[in-house]
């Protein structure tokens, strides 16, 4: 966070879990989204409703989303975005070769979010 602050740039973090840094990160003037985990075992809850409503306990007005291991379905977006929350935005789709800086408009069952264009993943970077 150091080295953004210096260079005055604004940074969206992912939260998985409830700790001093969330605030840190807000009290600084940057973002924080939720990272859930919808993958068997997950410490964040036992259905998508629980592990939504977990998340969004510890970051009530988080309006971004990020899939841990960008595990996703339509049943899961539909669920996990019909639940009342500031929730807008989704980066659990890895788009290489897509101009950045795209909002694309998703709208299933008159629920509407948006999907980001995103070009990053733990273990796989892109030149742009």
């Amino acid at each position: 966070m150091s080295i953004l602050d210096s260079e005055k740039v604004k940074a969206t973090f992912f939260a998985t879990h409830k700790t001093p840094l969330n605030k840190v990160i807000q009290h600084s003037g940057h973002s924080l989204g939720v990272h859930p985990n919808f993958l068997p075992g997950s410490s964040q809850g036992k259905n998508t409703s629980e592990i939504i409503n977990n998340l969004l306990s510890f970051v009530p007005n988080g309006t971004c989303i990020r899939t841990h291991c960008l595990v996703q379905s339509t049943p899961i977006f539909l669920e996990m975005f019909s639940i009342k929350s500031s929730l807008l935005y989704d980066f659990s789709l890895i788009t290489p070769g897509l101009d950045l800086f795209r909002k694309i408009p998703l709208n299933f069952n008159n629920i509407t979010f948006y999907r980001l264009i995103y070009q990053w993943e733990d273990d796989f970077c892109f030149d742009l």
